[in-house]
């Protein structure tokens, strides 16, 4: 880590701790989510394939934090996402074209994300971080897993679509008008879509975590570098108690 540019030696551990939280959080919640209807018995079941998927996740995730964080210069992203690419091109070749198109679609946007001209870190880089986060890579991991897909399942898959994009607006959004309107568009819309199951302890124990996030997280003033670790590990929990709700 000694030669990666972190402007203050303290920074350093923060770094370790925060690139592996937010990998921890990231992978957590797109492998729990494949078994939200009970899709898999057993996750990891397809030997090399099943560990070459984890990687890829594991790549992604990291790509994100360091495209997103700015603790260290975004020339270290190559490094993940060219890993993401090798492994999305081997699985895609094992698979169909249409697997590999799939795969490679979240890295080549990360390539991109830090490109000032495209101006993704905005509303359109919220919508397609949320779009490929909670609906492309699940439905390729689930069907990598399980050689098919359910209707359950890309159901739900709004669900977590939605959850990605109210927790990270304030991540990709700046302006405070804008983001508390797609916040209040996508966490009336979560709470929505979590209504049409039952009504337990965890459904109302997730409409207090998404109100208490839209009246007052969303407005902490947070430093650059702890926004995604703090809103990833909130969305974690949002994810886990819509879980839970269904499942009960």
């Amino acid at each position: 880590m000694n030669d990666i540019p972190v402007k203050k030696t303290s920074d350093r551990s923060f770094l370790i701790v925060s690139i592996s939280l937010t990998t921890a959080i990231f992978n957590f919640i797109w492998w729990l989510y494949l078994n939200i209807n009970g899709n898999l018995e057993n996750l990891f079941s397809q030997g090399q394939q099943s560990e070459l998927s984890l990687l890829y996740t594991i790549s992604l995730s990291v790509s994100i934090f360091i495209g997103l964080n700015k603790i260290i210069s975004t020339h270290w992203q190559l490094i993940p996402i060219s890993v993401a690419l090798a492994v999305a091109y081997y699985i895609g070749n094992q698979q169909n074209w249409k697997i590999m198109l799939l795969l490679l679609l979240f890295p080549v946007f990360l390539i991109l994300l830090p490109l000032k001209k495209l101006h993704l870190i905005s509303i359109y880089g919220l919508l397609d971080i949320s779009f490929m986060a909670g609906f492309v890579l699940p439905s390729v991991l689930l069907y990598l897993q399980k050689g098919r897909l359910t209707k359950d399942f890309l159901n739900s898959l709004l669900l977590l679509a939605l959850t990605f994009t109210f927790f990270l607006a304030g991540i990709f959004i700046s302006s405070k008008i804008q983001k508390f309107l797609i916040s209040l568009v996508s966490g009336t819309a979560l709470i929505v879509i979590c209504s049409i199951n039952d009504h337990n302890l965890w459904f109302f124990g997730n409409i207090i975590l998404i109100v208490l996030t839209w009246l007052f997280l969303n407005k902490l003033t947070l430093r650059q570098k702890y926004r995604l670790p703090f809103f990833s590990l909130i969305m974690l929990f949002s994810i886990c108690l819509a879980m839970f709700q269904i499942n009960a």
